[in-house]
């Protein structure tokens, strides 16, 4: 959701951090979380998660390190909202239901859908149940030819 930057009142209440570094200079680690915190070298990365907002803090001791770190947050941030932006909420949904087929988003590289991965989505959507696999065919045959593309698949790109 997005990256905070600086101190926040969670850091105050640092007890035993964990910290990953060599082995050579784990003897002062917690001076360099304590250098990290008193430098404002923090950040929180904000994510939804089960119907709430949880935290990742990180104190980085290291200036440049925290810099790369805090700059590739927020550009994969900014990135994910373009295209979350760019993309519609049905897709989305479609995207994900061809995936927990089992299916990957290179079989549709080159822009096609064809009739049968068409009625495998439709039943999975439980509209099969509801319209009928001869309408359903019917509908996807119609709209390939409203668009002027083969019946047998549907163009996206």
């Amino acid at each position: 959701d997005r990256v905070l930057k600086g101190r926040h009142n969670r850091f105050r209440k640092v007890n035993h951090p964990v910290v990953e570094d060599e082995p050579s200079t784990s003897h002062n680690q917690p001076e360099r979380v304590q250098e990290a915190l008193q430098q404002e070298r923090t950040m929180s990365i904000i994510y939804h998660a089960d119907n709430s907002f949880e935290s990742l803090d990180l104190a980085v001791s290291d200036q440049d390190d925290y810099d790369h770190i805090f700059k590739s947050l927020t550009d994969l941030v900014r990135l994910h909202r373009e295209e979350s932006e760019a993309s519609s909420t049905a897709l989305q949904a479609l995207q994900y239901h061809w995936l927990d087929l089992g299916h990957t988003m290179e079989v549709l590289g080159d822009g096609s859908l064809g009739l049968s991965d068409f009625l495998q989505l439709a039943d999975r959507l439980d509209l099969t149940a509801s319209i009928g696999t001869q309408k359903l065919t019917l509908l996807f045959k119609e709209h390939c030819q409203g668009l002027k593309r083969k019946t047998d698949h549907l163009t996206f790109g």
